[in-house]
């Protein structure tokens, strides 16, 4: 009864397990077209967006959204988290590789749980490719300095260093380019009845609107 309903996406509901930006403007997009979102905060790794100065993007970044605590690390938070899986139609993380899968959650086993799950991952550089990078965590400048994006940036000069767009360029763009994946991934299943996985890398996401310099 707390939540009106409005916008196109109600209906969908969201389990989101994300830190920093480009996971929560993710969950942020759906949560603005009516979605469901239900935001799932690990009791043992609170979001960084608490910390940052003056105080309020934790609160900007996650609006429109429920939240919940759970510790992962005890039989009693995966069961519940569980549960959630089941329930949700999109599921959105952007930890390191590997996150879910050392507590017994790969991907494979979501889809056991539910079997039309859209799971989206967003990380730095992907879930497969180079052991050096995948492992590697990312924020917003070294997804713009990877791509390349940064290097076309910058104040006019032969001996100009390249210079970050700003703000959170790389977060924005990889949380939109999740969206349209998602939705694409969410018409299918209409179709199809089944989930699917979405890798999304946020040097990818910087690439893709590089086009006309390259």
């Amino acid at each position: 009864s707390e939540i009106p309903v409005f916008g196109p996406l109600q209906g969908v509901k969201v389990l989101s397990v994300v830190n920093n930006i480009a996971g929560p403007v993710f969950a942020g997009f759906y949560g603005e077209m009516g979605a469901l979102v239900t935001y799932v905060e690990n009791s043992n790794a609170p979001d960084t967006l608490r910390l940052l100065p003056p105080g309020h993007y934790w609160s900007l970044e996650h609006r429109n959204q429920l939240n919940i605590n759970l510790d992962f690390s005890i039989p009693q938070g995966l069961e519940v988290f569980k549960r959630l899986l089941k329930e949700n139609d999109i599921f959105v993380e952007n930890g390191k590789v590997g996150n879910f899968t050392k507590f017994g959650l790969s991907d494979d086993e979501m889809h056991k749980i539910n079997p039309k799950l859209i799971i989206v991952h967003i990380s730095g550089f992907g879930q497969t490719g180079h052991s050096n990078y995948i492992s590697r965590g990312a924020i917003d400048a070294i997804g713009q300095a990877f791509s390349g994006y940064m290097n076309m940036n910058g104040m006019p000069g032969e001996d100009m260093p390249p210079l970050a767009a700003k703000y959170n360029t790389c977060d924005y763009t990889t949380g939109l380019m999740a969206t349209i994946a998602s939705l694409a991934a969410l018409y299918k299943r209409e179709q199809t009845g089944e989930g699917e996985v979405i890798d999304l890398a946020m040097y990818e996401a910087m690439l893709r609107i590089s086009g006309m310099p390259l």
